[in-house]
C-alpha cells in the first residue's frame, strides 16, 4: 500500500499550530530527552483510529485540542484526526475527521476554523471501517465481515502492528510487533496479515473463520461429551445395578445380567408378567391382630410355665437344705456316752446331764425332719406333671404363632418386593430415556459440525495457501538475513545469520545446528534489536516489492537504545574509549538501516516505496545522517514538539 505521511498538524489551545512536515524515503528527528519525540508515534497511532489514547499526559496533551494527520494513501490526499481523547462531548474518543484534498489544497486552512467549518465530517467509528475497508483497502463493504458468529471484520488496525516499533519494543526479547498483547488482536492480526500479504483471499478467510468457530463448537462439544460420557458410564452401571437388583428379586439369576451391555426397553418388557403375581398379594388386616392375640396366649402359658418351673425349683433347693440338716445333726450311736458335744466337738466333762437333754432334743428334731419329705414329694410330682401339660400346650401355640408370623412376613415381603420392583422399574425406564435423549442429541449436532468441518477443509485445500505461505516465509526470510549480513550481527555464539520468520505464529527463531533458538533465548539486547530491525526491514521489503495493502510506512523509536539510554551517555562515550565501540556499533547500525532503505526504494520494481520515521538520542554531523534530518528536526537548545514559549502557557491548564 502507498502510505506517506506529509504532516503532522497539532491546532493547540487559542488557535496555535505545530506543524512537522515529512518527506520521503527516512525521515530522522534527534534531539534530546523529554522533547516529545516519542510521544509522534502515539499521535500518529492515535490519528488512526487507535481505541486508546497512549499521548503522554503533561504539556503535551493540555495544549493540543485536535491531532492532524496529512497523508498520501493509494493516491488520495487526505486529512486525519481527532479532537482530545477525553473530550467526550466532541466525540473524541469515538470519533475521527476524514477529509478527502487534492494536491492544491493550502494547508494554512488547517485550524480550529477549519474544523468548525467542517464538523459533519466527523465520523463514528463504524462510519471510518466502512470508509477505510473501501476506500483505502479498497474491498467492498459487503465482503468486510469476515465472521457471522464473533462479527469480526478486517481492520486498518491490524495493519500498525507492522509499522511501529516503540522504544520499549525494539529491543524486547518477549514480543515483535506493536500492540499484540492480547490473543485476540493476536489472532484477528494474523489473519488480517495473511490477507494483507496475498497469502489468502476474503473467500478462503470467510472459510477459514467458519472452520476455526466449528472447530471451537466441536471441542465444547467434545469437552461437554467427555463430561457427559462420565455421567453416561455412571448412569449406565447404575442401570445395570438396578437391572441386577430388579432380576434379583424376582428369583433370576445375576449371570443373565452381566451379559448385557446395552439396555434396550426391550430387556426389561419380561418383567409384566412376574408383576401380575405380585400384585395378587394383599395385606390381610385381621392377620397382624390374630398374630398379636396369639403372642399374647403363647406369652402367658410361657408366664405360667415359668411359674410352676419355679416352684418346682424351690422344692428342689427346700431338699437339698434338708439333706444338710441331716448330716448336721445327726449322733453317731457309736458314741453315746462320749462327752463330746456333737455338734463343736468340744468336751464337756462337767455337764454330762445338760449333755443328754440336748442329745435328746436334737434326736427328736431329726425325727421331725425325717417325717416331712414324702408331703414334698407329692407336691413336687404333681408340678412336674402340670409343667409337661404347659410345656405341650405353649409349644403348640408358639407353634400357631411362628406359623403365622412367617406368613405375615411372607406377605409384607411380597408387598416390599413389589414396592421395589415398580421403584427400579421407574428408575430403569427413565435413565434409558435420559441416555437415549442425550446420545440422539449429541450424535445429531456433531454429525452436522463434522460433515461441515470436511466440507471447508475439502474446500480449503483447493487454494493451496499453505505453499503460498511457504513462499513467502522463504522469501521474508532471505530478506532479513540479507539485511543482517548487510551491516548487521549476530553474536558469535548463534553462528551465521540463519533467521526465520513463522507467518502461522509470529515467531522469530534462528537455526543453529539443527536447532531452532527463539528470540527471547539470544541472550542481549543487542541481538534482539538487531532482530527487530531486521524483521521490520525485510518484512517492509517484501512489502515493496509485492502488492501488499500493509502500508509501507515504518516508525523506529529509539534504536540506539540499548547501548544509550539518554543523549547524556552519547556524549559520555565520546570521552569514553570503553563506550566509544558503542557508539561505533550505533553508528553501523544507522547506516545500515538507512542503506536498505534506500537499496529498497531504488529497486525499479517496487510497488511502493518506504517511509521511515526514526526519532533518536543519536545525532551525527557526517552528511550521510543529516540529509535526512527533517527540516527542524535537532530537538536541542531549546526546541521540542511543543515549543518551550507554550510550556508556561498551557502547564497548568487542563
Amino acid at each position: 500500500m502507498q502510505f506517506k505521511i506529509e504532516k503532522i498538524i497539532l491546532i493547540l489551545k487559542d488557535s496555535d499550530k505545530r506543524e512537522i512536515e515529512f518527506h520521503d524515503g527516512v525521515n530522522i528527528i534527534a534531539g534530546k530527552s523529554q522533547t516529545g519525540k516519542s510521544a509522534l508515534i502515539d499521535i500518529i497511532d492515535y490519528c488512526l483510529f487507535s481505541s486508546m489514547c497512549t499521548i503522554p499526559k503533561g504539556i503535551i496533551y493540555n495544549s493540543v485540542n485536535i491531532y492532524c494527520l496529512v497523508l498520501w494513501i493509494n493516491g488520495k490526499r487526505l486529512i486525519l484526526a481527532r479532537k482530545k481523547f477525553d473530550d467526550v462531548e466532541n466525540g473524541g474518543k469515538n470519533k475521527i475527521f476524514v477529509y478527502e484534498i487534492n494536491q492544491a489544497f493550502n494547508d494554512e486552512k488547517i485550524n480550529n476554523e477549519f474544523f468548525i467549518q467542517n464538523k459533519n465530517k466527523f465520523i463514528s467509528g463504524e462510519q471510518f471501517k466502512d470508509y477505510h475497508i473501501k476506500n483505502i483497502l479498497n474491498i467492498p463493504i459487503e465482503s468486510q465481515k469476515l465472521d457471522d458468529l464473533n462479527d469480526s471484520v478486517l481492520s486498518f488496525r491490524s495493519m500498525t502492528s507492522f509499522m511501529f516499533q516503540h522504544q520499549n519494543l525494539m529491543a524486547s526479547k518477549f514480543a515483535l510487533f506493536y500492540r499484540l498483547d492480547s490473543f485476540t488482536r493476536a489472532k484477528q492480526t494474523q489473519r488480517d496479515f495473511k490477507l494483507f500479504m496475498n497469502i489468502n483471499n476474503i473467500e478462503s478467510i470467510q472459510k477459514e473463520e467458519e472452520l476455526e468457530n466449528i472447530k471451537k463448537q466441536l471441542k465444547k462439544i467434545e469437552k461437554e461429551e467427555q463430561f457427559f460420557n462420565e455421567k453416561f458410564t455412571n448412569l449406565l452401571q447404575m442401570l445395570r445395578e438396578d437391572c441386577i437388583n430388579f432380576y434379583a428379586l424376582l428369583g433370576n439369576s445375576e449371570s443373565k445380567i452381566l451379559q448385557i451391555t446395552e439396555f434396550k426397553e426391550n430387556d426389561i418388557l419380561e418383567y409384566n408378567e412376574m408383576l401380575e403375581d405380585i400384585n395378587n398379594y394383599t395385606l390381610d388386616g385381621d392377620i397382624p391382630k390374630e398374630l398379636e392375640n396369639l403372642k399374647n396366649i403363647r406369652d402367658t402359658i410361657f408366664k405360667d410355665y415359668n411359674q410352676i418351673k419355679m416352684q418346682i425349683e424351690d422344692i428342689k433347693t427346700y431338699e437339698n437344705e434338708l439333706s444338710l440338716t441331716r448330716q448336721i445333726f445327726e449322733i453317731d450311736t457309736k458314741h453315746n456316752n462320749d462327752l463330746n458335744c456333737p455338734l463343736c466337738g468340744r468336751l464337756h466333762n462337767n455337764n454330762y446331764e445338760q449333755y443328754e437333754k440336748a442329745k435328746n432334743k436334737i434326736k427328736t428334731e431329726l425325727s421331725e425332719i425325717n417325717s416331712i419329705p414324702p408331703k414334698i414329694i407329692e407336691q413336687k410330682s404333681k408340678l412336674e406333671n402340670e409343667l409337661k401339660k404347659y410345656k405341650q400346650k405353649y409349644e403348640e401355640e408358639n407353634s400357631k404363632y411362628l406359623k403365622m408370623k412367617n406368613t405375615y412376613k411372607y406377605i409384607v415381603s411380597q408387598e416390599d418386593k413389589k414396592e421395589k420392583l415398580l421403584e427400579l422399574k421407574s428408575n430403569i425406564k427413565s435413565k434409558q430415556q435420559i441416555m437415549k435423549d442425550f446420545k440422539i442429541f449429541n450424535n445429531k449436532e456433531k454429525d452436522e459440525l463434522l460433515q461441515k468441518q470436511k466440507n471447508l477443509q475439502d474446500e480449503l485445500a483447493g487454494f493451496n495457501f499453505k505453499t503460498s505461505l511457504k513462499q513467502v516465509e522463504v522469501k521474508i526470510a532471505e530478506y532479513i538475513n540479507e539485511i543482517i549480513n548487510n551491516g548487521l550481527e549476530l553474536e558469535e555464539s548463534l553462528g551465521d545469520a540463519n533467521l526465520y520468520f513463522n507467518i502461522e505464529d509470529f515467531s522469530l527463531f534462528q537455526n543453529f545446528k539443527s536447532k531452532r533458538i527463539y528470540l527471547g533465548e539470544m541472550g542481549s539486547g543487542s541481538n534482539w534489536l538487531n532482530c527487530h530491525i531486521a524483521l521490520i526491514l525485510g518484512l517492509h521489503k517484501y512489502i515493496a516489492l509485492n502488492n501488499s495493502k500493509i502500508p509501507s510506512f515504518i516508525f523506529f523509536d529509539q534504536p540506539s537504545q540499548v547501548y544509550f539510554p539518554s543523549e547524556e551517555d552519547i556524549n559520555k562515550s565520546k570521552t569514553d574509549e570503553y563506550k566509544e565501540s558503542d557508539l561505533t556499533t550505533v553508528k553501523n547500525i544507522f547506516k545500515n538501516i538507512i542503506k536498505n532503505i534506500e537499496e529498497i526504494n531504488s529497486n525499479k520494481n517496487v510497488n511502493s516505496k518506504i517511509q521511515l520515521l526514526i526519532t533518536d538520542h543519536y545525532s551525527t554531523d557526517e552528511e550521510w545522517f543529516t540529509k535526512h534530518i527533517i527540516k527542524d528536526g535537532e530537538w536541542i537548545d531549546g526546541k521540542k514538539l511543543i515549543p518551550i514559549k507554550y510550556e508556561n502557557k498551557y502547564v497548568s491548564k487542563k
